[in-house]
């Protein structure tokens, strides 16, 4: 980590060797990989954290709770699917 660049105005830059889980301060937390709701791409988007001690994902970036973040991420995905479709249908008409 020699060119590490400084972490931007407001975020602090995750290392699981040396961060806590926010909710019960537990060292035992990884990084998601893959997730029903989002496959690969979700969890990178999200910087989505899980805390194997208290099962919270949480953004990395921010270590705030990431149900939010997830909520989003499928109801925009759903839509643009949905629109996707429709403009398919509509198109072959």
């Amino acid at each position: 980590m020699a060119n590490v660049p400084p972490p931007v105005s407001g975020y602090q830059r995750f290392d699981p060797a040396s961060e806590t889980c926010p909710s019960c301060q537990s060292p035992n937390v990884t990084a998601v990989k893959y997730t029903w709701w989002g496959g690969v791409i979700g969890p990178k988007m999200l910087n989505l954290h899980k805390c194997n001690n208290c099962k919270m994902n949480f953004n990395a970036k921010t270590r705030q709770n990431a149900n939010t973040g997830i909520l989003l991420y499928t109801v925009i995905s759903t839509v643009v699917v949905v629109a996707i479709v429709v403009g398919i249908r509509l198109a072959m008409r």
